[in-house]
């Protein structure tokens, strides 16, 4: 793969390539990391974990700003993760230690943000399967937990989605009963009771999906949706469609109805169109279409202000519909379908909105003129404007009841920004410091470096790391500062002394004094029993 994989990754040669090849020896356990900067070479192996190289390599990801590099512990089952913002310099991925590590075929990279890196980690037996939500620093390298009992699928799929074009909304599905299903030892006749969550802040809370007042809204998502691509949105921004239905816990696919947000998911109101439907985003959300899944029937409906209103249009004969599809980027009016026939035959619809709507959308700087509406991405629970990564995140769409069609074709929305005063969420642990388990508070794990002329006598003091930094990306100002230098003991720093290299070889003893007798120590690879308990060989 080439480094510049994604738009995101700006580091390096254009031409950095990286590719996973046999060792010396052939075998998964053996594939090595090559990098070269063209094809002609020459070719290198990259220290991982900055110190040496490891055999074993057995995947690569282009993840926004990060290239993640998955290796295999020969003879066991565990997978470590080691992630690159340059394809160059490499660090190991660290979990929390109360986690247990990665296990192969057990993870899921997600689609993350530009800030950091999201994993889905399998915590159940594979038959009915269920994962945790893990987010990376800005580095990609220290993970913390998200969220519980996610829900996954036996192929790796992850009930996941990222709101498009818009900073911090994401959407999973939990498992309410994840202690049961634990308990059954994979036994998948053991149903699941799903549950639907959204998060405003990068994933750090979440709450329940809101339907109407008081009903709560679970979504059909990545692991039961029929839809092509994106589940819920498109870039049409805030604009989000999904399959679902109210009460507990979510049901079957075939018992669910189709709802819509205008919000980007912060509440949600019913279409009116019944039972399962495919659907699709269209000229940047000024259309939205859908059609009966699942069942027969002779009609396409569609929506010109949001999902209020529904038409239908007569297609003179009964059909099953087996796709429905538009632009990636959902900014046509042309949408294609494909149908099954009462007659066994396949057909094949074009549609285009063209003419439904003659006017173009123009912007005025006099609001209740404008067709257009300053639209805030993020909003609290009072319905306000929020912060994240220490801005308020906005864009200019078309009204609802605008009769006209942007007509921006191949054109992504684009978001403007207003800055935040600082606050406690804009900053991050700096290197050598991390955050307690269940505490925000940043503590020193290593040793800091000492400024050069610094420490010279006992009792003195240096000027160094707070503890905290401000989130790369983040974009917030004034507000609380909390990444000023404060005084450390010097005990607390490292000084680093690099002599002047003589040319010749230099040989160093180490005595290691009263070490007592040197024991061996031996990986022990859990296994499953015939009774479905964990045993140790």
């Amino acid at each position: 793969m080439f480094a510049r994989s994604t738009p995101q990754f700006d580091k390096g040669s254009e031409l950095t390539i990286l590719c996973i090849v046999d060792g010396a020896k052939k075998g998964a356990e053996n594939w090595v990391l090559l990098v070269s900067d063209g094809f002609s070479g020459p070719w290198k192996e990259p220290a991982l974990d900055g110190f040496r190289e490891f055999p074993g390599v057995t995947g690569l990801a282009a993840v926004k700003k990060f290239i993640v590099a998955a290796v295999k512990s020969a003879g066991t089952d565990e997978m470590s993760l080691f992630v690159s913002d340059d394809a160059d310099n490499w660090d190991r991925a660290e979990f929390p230690s109360k986690h247990g590590g990665l296990k192969q075929d057990a993870y899921t990279i997600l689609e993350s943000t530009e800030h950091s890196i999201q994993v889905d980690v399998l915590t159940t037996w594979n038959k009915n399967p269920i994962g945790a939500l893990f987010t990376s620093n800005s580095n990609g390298t220290y993970f913390t937990k998200n969220i519980d009992n996610t829900n996954r699928n036996m192929h790796g799929n992850v009930d996941f989605e990222q709101v498009a074009n818009i900073q911090g909304i994401v959407l999973v599905n939990i498992v309410d009963n994840a202690d049961e299903v634990l308990k059954g030892n994979g036994n998948e006749r053991i149903a699941k009771k799903i549950k639907s969550q959204i998060s405003f802040d990068g994933g750090r809370t979440f709450k329940d999906l809101k339907a109407g007042k008081d009903d709560k809204l679970h979504v059909h998502s990545v692991t039961s949706a029929r839809n092509g691509g994106r589940v819920f949105s498109s870039p049409a921004p805030g604009i989000l469609l999904a399959m679902g239905n109210t009460g507990k816990y979510l049901s079957d696919y075939d018992h669910g109805d189709l709802y819509v947000s205008d919000d980007a998911g912060l509440t949600w109101s019913g279409t009116g169109l019944k039972g399962p439907h495919m659907y699709e985003f269209g000229d940047s959300g000024s259309i939205l279409v859908a059609v009966a899944d699942k069942t027969k029937t002779d009609k396409l409906r569609y929506s010109l202000n949001h999902g209020k209103d529904w038409e239908s249009v007569d297609l003179d004969i009964e059909f099953k519909v087996v796709a429905l599809t538009t632009v990636p980027d959902s900014t046509t009016k042309k949408f294609t379908m494909i149908v099954l026939g009462n007659d066994g035959k396949s057909y094949i619809f074009s549609f285009n909105f063209e003419g439904v709507l003659n006017r173009q959308c123009k912007k005025d700087d006099d609001e209740k003129k404008s067709d257009y509406e300053k639209w805030y991405a993020r909003l609290d629970e009072k319905g306000n404007p929020d912060c994240l990564m220490g801005h308020k995140q906005f864009f200019y769409r078309r009204k609802k009841d605008a009769d006209c069609f942007v007509n921006a074709e191949y054109k992504d929305p684009v978001p403007e920004e207003e800055n935040c005063p600082c606050t406690e969420e804009d900053y991050e642990c700096d290197f050598e410091f991390a955050a307690k388990d269940g505490e925000g508070k940043c503590e020193l794990i290593g040793k800091l470096k000492v400024p050069v002329g610094a420490c010279k006598k006992e009792g003195d003091k240096f000027k160094g790391s707070s503890g905290y930094r401000l989130i790369p990306g983040n974009t917030c100002t004034k507000g609380i500062k909390k990444d000023e230098e404060k005084e450390w003991d010097c005990e607390k720093g490292q000084k680093v002394v690099t002599p002047p290299s003589s040319g010749k070889i230099k040989s160093v003893t180490k005595t290691f004094g009263n070490a007592g007798k040197f024991m061996e120590y031996y990986y022990l690879e859990r296994k499953r029993s015939a009774s479905g308990d964990d045993e140790v060989s």
